[in-house]
């Protein structure tokens, strides 16, 4: 199987320039930038990382891609389309395997090996620590899996007296969540109730922790599910 491309300033990799990942197109993660102190004549070092500010501060993401482009024998042009819209250039880039998000930075092209019939491609990249959503709002009706009755990402589900649900966090920081009801509704999370009148609730009084968010609605109607995405690593 080829692996999955992307899309660079517009351009796919794979449909605009022919070129196949040698593998599977994953950016390296961000450096932590860490603040320490090596305190002489004692043992290990002191670890002030994210002390003053609470959180932890990240480099860029730097590495290099593969690719493999099938060229015919007119290299020269070939190379100079890859040079000219790559080479130097910040971009933004959406993976086709995280179609939601796009990472942004620039790239180089460090190298370049022509055959027969077949070049390999290698491109640099210095790209920002997080990727960032391509669509604040996450409302597509696809992401929820009624197999267990239970696991939703987002999107619309019926309730008919009681429904239990796991809304499900993809992201490293909290979510408020948004509901738009059919008719008014009860939602019981972390031990509390709270009121979910018909229409829509932006700011239903609680957050989705990152991964698992267990809770059971109540009543009768159709709820839809949504929530605005921030950066993430």
């Amino acid at each position: 199987m080829i692996p999955a491309g992307g899309t660079f300033g517009g351009k796919h990799t794979l449909t605009d320039f022919g070129m196949y990942p040698k593998s599977k197109i994953i950016f390296n993660p961000p450096e932590v930038k860490r603040t320490i102190v090596d305190v002489p004549e004692a043992d290990g070092i002191l670890d002030y990382t994210g002390l003053l500010t609470g959180k932890i501060a990240y480099g860029d993401r730097v590495g290099t891609l593969e690719f493999l482009a099938l060229t015919s024998t007119d290299y020269a042009a070939i190379y100079s389309q890859v040079l000219a819209h790559f080479h130097g250039k910040e971009m933004r880039v959406v993976l086709d395997d995280d179609p939601q998000f796009f990472y942004k930075g620039r790239f180089s092209v460090s190298k370049w090996k022509s055959v027969e019939g077949a070049s390999s491609i290698a491109i640099d990249y210095d790209l920002e620590p997080y990727k960032y959503p391509l669509d604040q709002s996450a409302s597509i009706d696809w992401l929820w899996n009624d197999l267990f009755n239970t696991t939703i990402y987002y999107g619309t589900f019926a309730v008919s007296g009681t429904k239990q649900r796991n809304l499900i966090n993809p992201s490293g920081t909290n979510l408020t969540p948004k509901f738009t009801c059919s008719s008014a509704m009860q939602v019981v999370f972390g031990g509390a109730t709270y009121q979910l009148p018909a229409g829509s609730t932006e700011s239903p009084g609680f957050a989705l922790s990152p991964g698992n968010n267990n809770m059971t609605f109540k009543g009768n109607g159709n709820v839809l599910v949504d929530y605005v995405l921030g950066a993430q690593l």
